[in-house]
């Protein structure tokens, strides 16, 4: 089970506090950067210009392992 929430803080702080019950948790930007990087798209954390550009590749991603998940579940 996966946990999202806004604030790269409260991500890290439900990781550490969920560590051993079989829910990740962290924050949409460090899913967006986990995703990227699976993509082999490295980005910066701290250049605020690269969101966007992160989040569009995140976003790409997410449809493709949804895609993925309804082909093998269907």
């Amino acid at each position: 089970m996966l946990l999202l929430c806004f604030t790269d803080g409260l991500g890290q702080w439900l990781a550490s506090h969920l560590a051993d019950t079989g829910i990740e948790a962290r924050s949409i930007s460090q899913l967006a950067l986990e995703l990227c990087r699976e993509q082999g798209i490295e980005m910066d954390s701290r250049n605020p210009d690269r969101w966007e550009e992160a989040n569009l590749h995140a976003s790409e991603a997410v449809q493709t392992a949804a895609s993925r998940c309804r082909s093998v579940h269907d």
